[in-house]
């Protein structure tokens, strides 16, 4: 075998190479770092972004999560609220009390025996049931098939509070959509978190207003952006909640730290543990969790207009180049490529990838690989949507646009 893969053809080695290499740089990342190999940079650009607000405390703008704190809320609050997988509903209850003028429906992924009887929830649904402002407390609501039939909220009628989104619909939305602290049972289960928030972001759009906004809460590091401050993980080890997010077309518009604190004050009691309900009084940990804020891309509020926190995405593509008689020329491989991409995507960086170039042994053609990192602060951005990019380059290049270049 040994004698077998030294006997390889140059261009199946290099092939190889190439593939493998390929694998590693369409990893995400949330922000750059410098490559300890040297690079030629072709383009490098600061992607758009305001300004770094842990600097500037004076340019926060006014927190957009009603979740995070309940000081940040206004009595005279009037949306609709929808809050789903509540475990207990003791947050729903706080909420409720702290905001009488919004309106509140909330529910419980539990069916109501399971929550009188495991969680401890039946003070929580009476006390809601007997406030005025809650026009529902609903169960057995899946949070991943908001959007079918089946669901439990697919029964209320819209029609007479104006909340349908057109003439033949009558399904009832809401302004805001709250999902506090989900989790499904076991530990170490990042895949399937993720799925869950995945089936979330595509459900939720059926039940969310025009110009809604949809908050999720997670534990300190599982979010996956620099606002889980000292507990920030690697982006493979989170649960990307961006990138699930962006399967549903929404955008990441704001973070903010739960504050715990005023939240248990209130009433607000953290119940559940990934162990299950008969870990003792143990429960999740809330302190330094994050609220993250979300909204259709094209519908973010004007006070938080991109997002916060982009993932860049790396995407490989390789060409053969003719530099005789001036023919390749990388600035205008780096106009083509800025003019391919979508609007609303930024090319960060387009860079050679070492070592630079190979020449084929058998036509003496010369082969040039080159990286590209692309971010979006505006748009529904995942590895999927990189990958659409990477190959709008490609169709750009194949079509022969840069002159000197032939894709590869």
């Amino acid at each position: 075998r040994a004698r077998a893969r030294g006997g390889e053809a140059p261009r199946r080695r290099m092939a190889r190479v190439v593939a493998s290499v390929s694998r590693v740089v369409c990893r995400p990342r949330v922000s750059s770092s410098a490559s300890s190999r040297p690079r030629v940079v072709v383009v490098s650009r600061c992607v758009d972004q305001p300004p770094h607000l842990d600097d500037a405390p004076h340019l926060r703008p006014k927190p957009l999560a009603t979740a995070a704190t309940p000081l940040a809320l206004d009595a005279s609050l009037t949306r609709s609220i929808l809050l789903v997988g509540d475990g207990d509903l003791s947050f729903s209850l706080a909420l409720a009390r702290r905001a009488p003028n919004a309106r509140i429906t909330a529910t419980t992924f539990e069916t109501y025996d399971a929550i009188v009887r495991d969680w401890g929830g039946d003070g929580s649904i009476r006390e809601l049931r007997a406030l005025p402002n809650v026009e529902d407390v609903l169960h057995s609501v899946d949070a991943t098939r908001l959007h079918t039939r089946a669901s439990p909220l697919h029964e209320l009628d819209a029609l007479h509070d104006g909340t349908s989104s057109g003439a033949n619909d009558d399904r009832k939305r809401w302004d805001r959509v709250l999902f506090m602290f989900p989790h499904i049972a076991g530990k170490g289960k990042i895949s399937k978190n993720r799925d869950l928030l995945r089936g979330f972001f595509q459900s939720v759009g059926a039940v969310l207003a025009p110009f809604g906004v949809v908050e999720v809460a997670l534990v300190a590091g599982q979010g996956g952006t620099p606002a889980d401050g000292v507990h920030l993980r690697e982006f493979g080890n989170t649960w990307m909640a961006s990138e699930q997010a962006a399967s549903g077309g929404f955008v990441l518009c704001a973070t903010e730290p739960f504050d715990a604190v005023a939240w248990s004050a209130r009433g607000y009691k953290p119940t559940g543990h990934w162990r299950g309900l008969t870990s003792g009084a143990r429960a999740f940990v809330a302190r330094d969790g994050v609220v993250h804020a979300f909204a259709r891309s094209g519908e973010m509020p004007p006070t938080h207009a991109s997002c916060p926190h982009p993932v860049t995405h790396r995407r490989a593509f390789s060409i053969w180049i003719d530099e005789r008689n001036g023919g390749f020329r990388e600035d205008e491989l780096a106009r083509v490529v800025e003019c391919a991409v979508s609007p609303g995507v930024h090319v960060a960086s387009l860079t050679r990838m070492e070592p630079t170039d190979w020449t084929c042994p058998r036509t003496g053609r010369t082969s040039r690989t080159y990286v590209l990192e692309l971010t979006s602060v505006t748009s529904a951005w995942d590895g999927a949507a990189a990958t659409e990019e990477q190959f709008r380059v490609r169709r750009a290049v194949e079509a022969n646009e840069v002159p000197g270049a032939e894709l590869r």
